[in-house]
């Protein structure tokens, strides 16, 4: 006489924030801030674009950073997987970064993950120039 249907609705998007450490090798050391979107096009398949600051606290070649960055991620409820571009400007340089970064899932919501960052026009000189971190995600739900 009746019938019950339950259907799950797929939670597409949230606001993403960060905060790490990141090493460049000439040297210099810089605390990125990041907020973004994420937008999931599928459980497992998603697009994030963030912006931030990242201000230098040790080294004197770069002066704080402005980011702006696009990764398409792919993961689990475990763990993730991200490759994108983004943009590294300080007052020295703008460089255009291919970004590569793996995280893990802490706890629902807030995941521990590394970077890496390297300019396209500077794979030659990736152990001067590229960039690499780790930080925490906090995604809001």
């Amino acid at each position: 006489d009746s019938c019950v249907v339950e259907v799950n609705v797929l939670k597409r998007g949230f606001i993403v924030a960060d905060a790490g450490v990141l090493y460049q090798a000439d040297p210099a050391w810089f605390i990125p801030l990041r907020i973004g979107y994420k937008y999931k096009f599928t459980e497992s398949v998603s697009i994030l674009a963030m912006a931030g600051v990242a201000p230098v606290i040790s080294g004197d070649s770069d002066t704080t950073a402005v980011l702006g960055d696009l990764t398409l991620n792919f993961g689990s409820k475990k763990m993730f997987f991200g490759i994108g571009t983004g943009v590294f400007h300080t007052s020295n340089k703008t460089r255009v970064d291919l970004i590569v970064n793996v995280g893990v899932v802490l706890v629902p919501n807030f995941s521990l993950f590394c970077e890496g960052r390297f300019a396209f026009d500077e794979f030659e000189e990736i152990k001067d120039f590229g960039r690499i971190g780790l930080g925490l995600r906090y995604q809001f739900k």
